[in-house]
């Protein structure tokens, strides 16, 4: 285990030039330090492009909160994760927890829906799977209609 940490510690030393002074910033310059805000994600919510996954995100806590516990998928650690991640802000770096805690939120999604096609109410929920995946592709289809360029 000391290996391992030590060699994690290289490669990240390595990923900052080897240069003591940015690698350190982290500890003596403040950085590290966080608070907690849900700005972030409220403002990821309400964009009209992430229609699909609030929906599903949605359907998958009703689903999770009311029906017995998954067979294949432990859902309860990606839907902590989210709970933690979500809320947190770093001050005097530029970084997105909230953004880190999507692939937790999207494996909380998938683990509830694989866990409700197993079950008697398959060709709905795959009904609802296909419809949400065809709403999330039209409606970020319709988001890059703004782009420049």
């Amino acid at each position: 285990m000391i290996f391992a940490a030590l060699g994690a510690m290289v490669i990240v030393f390595g990923g900052f030039g080897f240069r003591p002074a940015p690698f350190t910033y982290v500890f003596t310059g403040g950085s590290a330090r966080f608070w907690f805000s849900l700005d972030n994600a409220i403002s990821f919510a309400k964009t009209p492009a992430n229609a699909g996954i609030m929906i599903a995100a949605a359907v998958a806590l009703v689903v999770y909160a009311t029906t017995r516990r998954s067979r294949y998928f432990g859902n309860t650690a990606p839907l902590l994760m989210v709970a933690v991640l979500t809320p947190l802000y770093t001050s005097q770096v530029v970084s997105a927890p909230w953004l880190w805690a999507l692939p937790f939120l999207f494996t909380f999604i998938g683990g509830v829906f694989a866990d409700m096609l197993e079950t008697k109410q398959r060709k709905l929920f795959l009904l609802l799977s296909g419809g949400v995946v065809v709403t999330q592709a039209a409606l970020c289809w319709l988001s890059m209609a703004g782009l420049p360029g």
